[in-house]
């Protein structure tokens, strides 16, 4: 499966580059550790395929999390102190910089930078719940996305997905973009926006609320505190890193569905045929 990432920025990883109030410590709430423990400083091998993730997705750690799942047993980790509940990187840019470059190494993995998901591509299908899902992104320049009234004309591109993860983040210029724009479609309720900071509370709920929120579309990050209303987060990151780990089996989960789909229908077909 080839993988296709999306981002606004001309770095992704969000606001994981720092810590709380730019400074530069990262904190991991266990077991977000565990990630950090998995994830190899030395060249990874590709014996095995490297990423299975299914998805075009949007900025985030989260998103970048889900792709460092198949990276286990490292023989050199990224060092933390152990502070009990939570662990603490010196520095938030070594985790992010050793996840970016493990994930663009893959041979499967495409990174479009300051590039911009401007709209969603939307089909219909009476099978599905809700009768449309999401079948990939309409995608310009950042530049051009946020400059159109001085643009004569930019038409955007398409990219197609079997499956889409978005990690937009919360509320900003392209924050908690597709469930904004999820919701002024109709597909889901009215957003919310996140509820005022309770950060333990907030990491159960981003993890826990992982989820496909409607037939295509996979949600991980913060973005899902802007469509369930629940606690925003603050500078902690052990579920943006859980959550993206979580967001990489269910994309695996929608695709296995649709590829049986396919296959029973397909066979449906040829016994049809066959009748006939």
């Amino acid at each position: 499966n080839q993988v296709a990432l999306v981002e606004a920025g001309v770095a992704p990883g969000g606001g994981a580059w720092l810590g709380g109030q730019l400074f530069s410590a990262m904190i991991v709430r266990k077991p977000g550790h565990e990630l950090l423990d998995d994830l190899q400083t030395s060249p990874p091998s590709y014996a095995q395929p490297a990423c299975r993730t299914p998805a075009v997705s949007a900025a985030a750690a989260a998103r970048l999390s889900a792709c460092a799942e198949i990276y286990r047993n490292p023989p050199d980790q990224i060092a933390y102190d152990d502070e009990g509940d939570f662990v603490t990187v010196k520095h938030a840019a070594l985790v992010t910089s050793t996840l970016l470059s493990k994930v663009l190494a893959a041979p499967n993995v495409k990174l479009f930078n300051a590039t911009a998901a401007e709209d969603l591509v939307i089909k219909r299908d009476d099978g599905v719940p809700g009768g449309r899902y999401v079948a990939g992104i309409v995608t310009n320049w950042t530049l051009v996305s946020l400059n159109h009234g001085l643009q004569s004309c930019m038409d955007p591109n398409v990219i197609e997905a079997k499956v889409v993860v978005s990690a937009c983040g919360h509320d900003g210029p392209f924050g908690a973009h597709s469930v904004k724009r999820l919701a002024a479609l109709g597909m889901v309720p009215p957003v919310p926006g996140m509820a005022a900071l309770d950060m333990n509370t907030a990491e159960d709920a981003i993890v826990n609320n992982t989820r496909e929120v409607v037939p295509g579309m996979v949600l991980t990050g913060m973005e899902l505190a802007e469509v369930d209303g629940s606690p925003r987060m603050g500078p902690t990151f052990g579920a943006m890193l859980v959550s993206g780990r979580k967001a990489a089996h269910v994309a695996l989960g929608v695709l296995k569905k649709k590829q049986e789909a396919a296959a029973a229908k397909a066979s449906s077909g040829a016994q049809k045929e066959m009748s006939a």
